[in-house]
């Protein structure tokens, strides 16, 4: 029973390939599984088994699947009680998958004679589409029964076209919607289509929930960067429906890339009047087209050092100069219509100077406290005037050391003069070798609580409070 070796099933099987729909019975001999007749094992033919008017499977009913592991029977029709002729004038019921077969096959003519150019294999497709288990097939049910004047409107059931998860990621915010229902009935026209978008897989409360009688949408509203599910539902004037099942996820794409200073890792700088660039998603107008504000943001205390709105280009160069040796992040909000979206650099940034230090500093470490904004460690900096010995440690609130940094195994006693701590290039703003993560000297984890940054040299004693929040 794997479709290749009993005679019937290959004959089954030969007039398929010439293009004749097979329609035969499961068999009786259920309830057990494997218990198929031949030649309902056939892969290209229709295996019907039987249900009552109410859809349970009947008992007799064979089940699948196949020797080799395909799912059969392949749809039901009632084949309980069914009312035939038993003689000149007499009426009976009779039970068996072979008077639920004749109705399948009946309807699979209809469906052809409404669509002379379906091939066997659409037809099937069309019965799948429209079937009571088409949702999760088995090898009791098969597809379960279909409902065939849904399949005669939609035979191609509801395809859509786009946008598609294999496709990948889109480009645009304003996305267009496609599907097709392929050739419909004239008396079942015009179909009213119901499209509904959303962020999950539910639809229970989309973004986006509107009827339409043509087979495309171009959103007027723009989408937030995320994951989409979309659904189109067609009802026809007839009152045939068909579903195009749910489709997704589909990737929104940010409404702008930050293309400068947006390093994850972090950036240093040697300009105090950067230029910010970023490239906007595509938009369709309405909304678009797209305007922005610009905000410059001190990481350390959330203060904004500027900010500018309204513009429409992609490129904004800083007229003021920002403070060296702080970290900042920028941001932007992007306007479409009456919309907005909030985008962060990923990373921070840091305007050095270059120049060497007229004053010994040690400065606030940040973040702090930490961990925080996405870091596990803290960046300690300090500025060196003149070389000398130095000690950079870490203290509990009752005087112990629980860290030393300087000196070590990254830094000798004696330091030439410079600014420590920062990093280079698109590396980061830290020195890694500068960076606390709440462990002690042997690596065990500290307790959260505050701490003390000690930076000492030759006549002064400096102290820093530090929020550690465990980990």
């Amino acid at each position: 029973m794997n479709g290749d070796v009993a005679v019937t099933t290959v004959a089954a099987d030969m007039a398929a390939q010439r293009g004749i729909l097979v329609v035969t019975a499961a068999g009786n001999a259920g309830p057990f599984s494997r218990t198929l007749s031949t030649p309902a094992d056939a892969d290209s033919v229709l295996s019907i088994g039987a249900e009552d008017s109410l859809g349970t499977i009947a008992a007799f009913s064979s089940r699948g699947p196949t020797a080799d592991g395909r799912i059969k029977p392949d749809f039901t029709a009632p084949g309980v009680a069914v009312c035939v002729l038993t003689g000149i004038d007499h009426v009976g019921r009779e039970d068996g998958t072979s008077f639920a077969t004749p109705l399948l096959a009946a309807s699979a003519a209809l469906v052809k004679q409404m669509h002379p150019s379906l091939l066997p294999m659409d037809l099937r497709a069309a019965f799948r589409s429209t079937a009571t288990k088409r949702a999760a097939p088995d090898t009791i049910y098969g597809w379960g029964r279909p409902d065939v004047a849904a399949a005669a409107v939609f035979p191609s059931g509801v395809t859509a076209l786009a946008p598609l998860p294999a496709a990948g990621p889109l480009t645009t915010i304003t996305p267009t919607f496609l599907w097709t229902v392929g050739t419909v009935p004239s008396f079942a026209t015009p179909v009213t289509y119901r499209l509904r978008i959303g962020r999950d897989t539910s639809l229970a409360s989309p973004i986006i929930d509107s009827l339409t009688t043509a087979q495309t949408l171009v959103t007027s509203q723009a989408l937030k960067a995320g994951n989409l599910f979309w659904r189109v539902d067609a009802t026809a004037k007839s009152g045939e429906t068909g579903t195009s099942g749910l489709i997704g996820p589909v990737v929104v794409p940010a409404w702008a890339t930050l293309t400068a200073l947006s390093n994850p890792a972090g950036m240093v700088i040697d300009t105090a009047q950067p230029t910010f660039t970023w490239k906007p998603a595509l938009v369709s107008s309405p909304p678009g087209p797209l305007s922005y504000d610009l905000f410059v943001q001190r990481v350390a205390s959330g203060s904004l050092d500027f900010s500018v709105a309204n513009l429409t280009d992609t490129t904004f160069a800083l007229p003021v100069p920002l403070e060296r040796n702080t970290a900042y992040r920028w941001l932007l909000v992007v306007y479409a219509g009456n919309d907005t979206s909030l985008i962060r650099s990923q990373g921070s940034f840091l305007v050095v100077d270059l120049g060497m230090p007229t004053s010994t500093l040690l400065y606030q470490n940040f973040p702090n406290p930490f961990p925080a904004a996405g870091r596990d460690s803290t960046c300690l900096w300090f500025d060196l005037a003149i070389a000398g010995n130095v000690q950079l440690d870490i203290l509990d609130l009752r005087g112990n050391r629980v860290r030393r940094f300087v000196p070590g195994p990254d830094f000798p006693g004696v330091l030439a003069p410079g600014r420590y701590g920062r990093g280079s290039g698109s590396g980061g703003i830290c020195d890694p070798r500068l960076m606390w993560d709440g462990r002690a000297d042997d690596g065990h984890p500290l307790p959260a609580g505050v701490y003390l940054a000690k930076l000492k040299v030759a006549g002064l004693l400096v102290f820093k409070r530090i929020v550690f929040r465990g980990k």
